[in-house]
């Protein structure tokens, strides 16, 4: 049954189904102000359940975890008018340890709650204006900097809402 699971799991993966590129993992999702490119998913089967406490940094007893690799924001300003705005581009990786296949779907649900909450993001700190490209610039860096802190809060609020 295990071997099935995995070759199932890599067809859906491969792309050998008649899912859509979201589906299978890799997105962009643009607009003038923002952009979020989601890197297509890396999948690993774990042989043994036990191995998922080291692997997902939890004492819980759980089937599958999804880690967001090589995430990043970068911030740029731009003068708009009289005043300077924030244009925003932030990415990551979802990288799933799954022991049991079935809980590919639900890993999904993380990744879209992550999707979402990242875009929100994005759309809060590209709604502000500022008076001087200074001004710009400062948000723009503490923005950078906080983005890992602002990554690990909403993957708590996921795992809060689906857990």
């Amino acid at each position: 049954m295990r071997v099935l699971s995995s070759i199932l799991l890599v067809l859906f993966v491969s792309g050998a189904s008649n899912a859509s590129a979201q589906t299978r993992g890799a997105s962009i999702d643009s607009t003038a102000d923002y952009q979020l490119q989601i890197y297509a998913w890396h999948v690993r089967l774990i042989s043994e359940r036990s191995d998922l406490t080291a692997i997902c940094r939890t004492p819980a007893h759980i089937y599958a975890c999804t880690d967001f690799i090589g995430a990043r924001l970068d911030c740029h300003c731009e003068q708009a008018a009289m005043k300077w705005r924030l244009t925003a581009r932030a990415q990551f990786i979802p990288f799933l340890s799954l022991w049991d296949i079935r809980t590919l779907f639900h890993e999904g649900l993380h990744i879209g709650d992550v999707r979402i909450g990242v875009i929100e993001h994005l759309k809060h700190l590209t709604s502000h204006r500022f008076e001087t490209s200074d001004a710009c610039e400062g948000f723009a860096r503490r923005s950078s900097d906080e983005f890992l802190k602002e990554m690990n809060a909403i993957m708590v609020r996921s795992n809060e809402h689906r857990n």
